[in-house]
């Protein structure tokens, strides 16, 4: 990777494809621990910014996403804290965002729905320190409800589950589905009294009241 950015300058770390994928995409994807590091120290010294650390690709992921889906979790924290420490929306990322802006319908909603089945995944396996890293991130909004086919959201897997870490890291950063209801009719509340899990009831029920 040094020789090719030595060999061609012009090339940086937030150079991407026609799919808005960037090497970090690819190293984040296959564990390449190294490799991000090197492409943050390249940034370092060449005065760039990193935002393409959190740079979605045309499908919606970024790549601390590719990290986590591919259970590469040293490198989703390292990557988690790097975001941390220069979450400011530059040009360059507000230029890619203005190009996912106008993707495809149809690109959009697959965006969408992939989003929805990784946040309702990690909420069902318990993974709060994850989903706390992605919402500190940005790359889960915490006022975006995230809720599947049926209209259950990822606190309604949580609740049902007796998941009270994840219940609390949603919470924490304001989630907007605490009282959001199923399409039969439930809330996250009723899910765990249903299974009668009584300490997420409780801190379901002070966080409404």
């Amino acid at each position: 990777m040094a020789n090719i950015l030595e060999q061609f300058p012009e090339f940086c770390a937030d150079s991407v494809d026609y799919d808005f994928r960037s090497a970090a995409h690819v190293a984040a994807a296959e564990g390449q621990l190294q490799s991000i590091q090197f492409l943050r120290d390249h940034s370092h010294s060449k005065n760039q910014d990193l935002s393409w650390m959190s740079r979605e690709d045309r499908w919606g992921f970024s790549p601390v996403e590719e990290a986590y889906r591919y259970g590469h979790y040293e490198v989703a924290n390292y990557l988690i804290e790097c975001v941390k420490k220069v979450r400011t929306v530059t040009p360059s990322e507000t230029d890619s965002r203005r190009r996912l802006s106008v993707t495809k319908p149809a690109v959009r909603s697959m965006r969408k729905w992939k989003k929805v089945l990784h946040f309702g995944t990690l909420a069902l396996k318990n993974e709060a320190e994850l989903i706390d890293g992605l919402l500190a991130t940005g790359v889960f909004s915490s006022s975006e409800l995230y809720a599947d086919y049926d209209g259950r959201s990822p606190m309604h897997l949580a609740a049902a589950n007796g998941h009270l870490d994840v219940v609390k890291v949603l919470l924490r950063y304001g989630y907007d589905g605490k009282t959001h209801r199923d399409r039969w009719g439930n809330c996250a509340l009723d899910e765990a009294r249903r299974k009668k899990f009584a300490q997420i009831v409780d801190v379901l029920l002070a966080d409404i009241v």
